[in-house]
C-alpha cells in the first residue's frame, strides 16, 4: 500500500508541475498560501513525510535568478533563525518561510498572515543546536504563474544555483 501511495505522490508531483492545477483543488480565501499550485505541492510534501517523527518541519524558501521566481521546499528538523521570515502550522506541521522578499510574483503568498518570528519557535530547534552534519533533499520549482509551477530537474545546472 505504501508503494502505491509513493508512486501516486511522485506522479502527482512530476506530472502536474507544468500545467495549471485541477480546479477541484481549492484554496480557502483566508489561507496563507494563495497559490493553488504551491499549496498542493506543500500538501504532497507533508503527506509524503507523514511519519510520526516529532519536531520535523517544512521549509519554503524563495529565490530569484535572472528575473524569474523560484520556490524551494524540503523537510528538515532544524530551522535557521537568521533566515526565518515567518511561519504557520498546516495540519499540525510547522511550515517555515525564508526569503519572502525574493518572491516577486503576486497572489502566491499572504505574508501578513504568517506568525512573526521572534527568537525561537517552541518545541523546534535552531540549526545552532545541531552538532552533526545532515542533508536535506529539496524540491525546486520555477513559479510560472501563481497556479503553475515547473519542477527543476536535479541534473539542470540551475538546480545547484538555487
Amino acid at each position: 500500500m505504501r508503494t502505491i501511495l509513493f508512486i501516486f505522490a511522485i506522479i502527482l508531483c512530476l506530472g502536474g508541475c507544468n500545467r495549471p492545477m485541477n480546479s477541484n483543488y481549492v484554496v480557502k480565501k483566508d489561507s496563507i498560501i494563495l497559490s493553488n499550485a504551491l499549496s498542493r505541492k506543500l500538501d504532497i510534501l507533508i503527506n509524503f513525510n507523514s511519519d510520526k517523527t516529532p519536531h520535523k518541519l517544512f521549509v519554503i524558501r524563495f529565490a530569484n535568478v535572472e528575473n524569474k521566481s523560484y520556490v524551494i521546499m524540503y523537510k528538515t528538523y532544524f530551522y535557521r533563525k537568521e533566515f526565518v521570515d515567518g511561519y504557520f502550522f498546516r495540519n499540525k506541521n510547522l511550515v517555515v518561510f525564508y526569503n519572502i522578499k525574493k518572491l516577486r510574483m503576486l497572489n502566491v503568498l499572504n505574508s501578513h498572515k504568517l506568525t512573526i518570528f521572534k527568537d525561537s519557535i517552541s518545541h523546534y530547534l535552531d540549526i545552532s543546536s545541531c552538532n552533526m552534519q545532515f542533508e536535506v533533499y529539496p524540491i525546486k520549482f520555477q513559479i510560472i504563474s501563481p497556479d503553475s509551477l515547473k519542477q527543476i530537474n536535479e541534473r539542470d545546472s540551475l538546480f545547484r544555483k538555487l
